[in-house]
């Protein structure tokens, strides 16, 4: 049986932040707010992007052709952006997205139910830091993940692997950019997993050393402070993660 890493995950955390990412609440700070969704499952439904979060990044391919920069990110990155959305069937939700915030059959949650969850919220991190610092938020299990290995005296004992799993963020800058407007610079997801197990001699028992898999998303943008944003991102062999993202002024 392949170990789930979400399922460990949910059950202790650790939150690192980067020791360069506090600050005081003094003037030239920002607020990021993230809440990370996995999502399992069907994404139908409309969703659109009607603010330009090109705008100041410094991207001549983005800045005189935003609409062809916007679909290389959706077809060659698995990566869409939204502020509104309307989607009849997400996860098995109505999940709507609108200047009022996001809903879920019209919840602020998404709906709990029996089994392993289709829409899970895994974890909401806030970073205050001095603008044009960089910043990385880590979280992931608490424990080190175990396995076991057979000695030379045929038994079998356990080991703590030194692989880490979770969720990081971080961005290489965040930056005041025109109309004040917000860039996120180099701003980055990655998802690191379980992908198998090493196979173990004697057993056929999916328990051995785990081989681990990290996937990233790294993308520079702008946003408009107070505003909500989007981010579906599709990693292979574990679903979609839904990112709403949020900055403000501090």
């Amino acid at each position: 049986m392949r170990v789930s890493w979400i399922r460990v995950f949910t059950v202790a955390l650790s939150l690192a932040l980067s020791a360069n990412a506090v600050g005081s609440t003094q003037a030239d700070h920002y607020r990021l707010e993230c809440t990370f969704y996995r999502v399992i499952g069907n994404f139908d439904g409309e969703t659109s992007l009607t603010d330009p979060i090109w705008v100041g990044i410094g991207d001549p391919a983005a800045e005189s052709d935003p609409a062809k920069w916007i679909r290389r990110l959706n077809e060659d990155e698995g990566v869409s952006f939204f502020n509104i959305a309307d989607l009849i069937d997400l996860g098995g939700a109505h999940f709507v997205a609108d200047a009022t915030g996001w809903t879920w059959n019209g919840a602020s949650e998404p709906p709990k139910s029996g089994g392993i969850p289709r829409v899970e919220m895994l974890v909401a991190p806030k970073v205050i830091n001095r603008f044009g610092q960089d910043f990385v938020v880590a979280i992931g299990p608490s424990e080190s993940l175990e396995y076991f290995e057979k000695e030379a005296d045929g038994l079998y004992r356990v080991r703590k692997s030194d692989l880490s799993t979770g969720v990081k963020i971080g961005a290489g800058a965040v930056e005041r950019g025109p109309s004040e407007r917000v860039i996120l610079r180099d701003f980055e997801v990655s998802v690191s997993t379980v992908e198998d197990r090493e196979e173990l001699p004697g057993t056929t028992l999916d328990v051995g050393k785990p081989i681990g898999m990290t996937q990233t998303f790294k993308r520079t943008f702008s946003v408009q402070p107070g505003l909500n944003y989007g981010i579906r991102i599709q990693f292979d062999n574990y679903g979609t993660l839904l990112v709403r993202l949020r900055v403000g002024l501090e």
